[in-house]
């Protein structure tokens, strides 16, 4: 993947430690603490929300480095690199 180096790789893989305690790619989400709580009261139910940061830290800062080499490399093949375009497109600030 585009952005994860000699450097982060090792780095990432530490902090997930063995992939197949989780279920889901949402699950690795919510452990790296990248998931919006959930916020609803009755009735109404909020989608502008932040991340939780209840999870990782150092796995969220790590993905946080991706993240930010994706945008400074502008790799136009990536699949993950084409999701943060879509994202920001549709008003979400990722970095």
């Amino acid at each position: 993947m585009a952005g994860v180096g000699d450097r982060l790789g090792p780095l990432i893989l530490a902090e997930i430690g063995d992939i197949r305690r989780f279920h889901s790619g949402k699950a690795l989400n919510a452990y790296a603490g990248n998931d919006p709580p959930p916020y609803q009261s009755g009735t109404f139910e909020n989608y502008n929300r932040h991340i939780s940061k209840r999870g990782n830290a150092a796995l969220r800062k790590y993905c946080f480095e991706v993240m930010q080499a994706l945008k400074l490399t502008r790799p136009q093949d990536d699949p993950v690199y084409l999701f943060l375009l879509k994202k920001e497109q549709e008003g979400n600030r990722i970095t």
